[in-house]
């Protein structure tokens, strides 16, 4: 326990001076103790929900995210109803704002959004400014039935980002369905060099890459690595192909991708987003295959940089050994 929360729970609860209060329910919301859970739900529960009060807001405002930083599920009423308190106030002060932090604290509060996970789909279609904070927090919420709900939105491009994470996530395999069909490139659309009017596409399907890095389906591997190999693709999707990759193999990837990667016969760029799927990945064999064929006089030094970070992460005593003759 933090030795201040007791004296700031007490002044929190019960200060007649509003300034002072707000002060000390800041200073509880920052301290972070778990202890406080009790004073801090009770000083959000003593200011009505409907209060228009600026001060008043602030202080329930900082109660709740107090209570929701301690991982307190009590906040998820009180998060809620701050995500919803914009709606129909456009000049509402700094409301926009704390609407989408409350949001982003029912993603991260274990538990939160499943407590709320009806408010939330009442809201989602009225709050166009954070519907992508919305569906994240569905996607966070643990329910398996959520996923045709959530999955009309992966066509419209101000929430595609939230619903492909919220599909994946869930495992929805429809929902996977559509993201692997908006991941490809089309065929009469080259996207190797940087345009305007390609943005959008890319946006589109840099949304969906990034979403399927949430499925753990390593049965995504082979799409993945078509956009790696294409080189008439768009480089940072192919880049994104690798760290999604990362994410999605299973130990029979790795070993494709590892081989893949040491292929002298692939272009540099390939190489180069098969060696970002091996960090966090690479198991001790790949690494010292990484090693030596990488880690020698003469090779490209961007790809040695990029081997030595993927042979760090699963290296063992045996890469440990092939490693330690390069640094002397």
């Amino acid at each position: 326990q933090n030795s201040g929360s007791p004296g700031l729970s007490v002044i929190g609860q019960n200060a007649t001076d509003i300034t002072t209060r707000r002060m000390a329910v800041r200073l509880l919301m920052e301290l972070q103790d778990p202890t406080a859970g009790d004073a801090l739900f009770a000083i959000m529960n003593s200011i009505p929900v409907t209060s228009t009060d600026i001060t008043l807001r602030e202080i329930r405002t900082k109660a709740c995210f107090g209570l929701a930083d301690i991982g307190d599920p009590r906040a998820a009423d009180g998060l809620l109803e701050i995500a919803k308190y914009p709606i129909g106030r456009p000049f509402a002060a700094n409301a926009d704002m704390e609407a989408k932090q409350a949001m982003d604290k029912l993603v991260r509060s274990p538990g939160a959004a499943a407590r709320v996970k009806d408010g939330l789909f009442e809201l989602l279609p009225r709050a166009d400014f954070m519907r992508t904070q919305i569906l994240l927090a569905l996607g966070a919420s643990g329910d398996a039935a959520l996923g045709p709900r959530v999955a009309q939105y992966l066509t419209d491009e101000q929430a595609q980002e939230g619903a492909a994470r919220a599909v994946a996530r869930r495992r929805y395999a429809a929902g996977i369905a559509t993201l692997r069909g908006q991941i490809r490139r089309p065929a009469n659309v080259r996207m190797d060099q940087q345009t305007i009017q390609n943005e959008p596409l890319y946006i589109k399907r840099r949304n969906a890459i990034r979403g399927l890095a949430w499925s753990g389906d390593a049965r995504l591997a082979p799409d993945l690595m078509r956009i790696i190999e294409d080189s008439a693709d768009e480089p940072r999707l192919r880049e994104d192909a690798g760290n999604t990759l990362a994410t999605i193999a299973d130990d029979a990837a790795v070993q494709t991708v590892a081989q893949r990667a040491l292929d002298t016969t692939k272009p540099a760029d390939v190489r180069r987003c098969y060696l970002l799927a091996l960090r966090g990945r690479s198991t001790p064999l790949s690494a010292t295959q990484l090693v030596s064929g990488y880690l020698k006089p003469g090779e490209d030094v961007n790809l040695m940089r990029f081997a030595a970070i993927a042979a760090g992460f699963g290296g063992d005593d045996s890469t440990i050994a092939a490693i330690r003759p390069l640094l002397s």
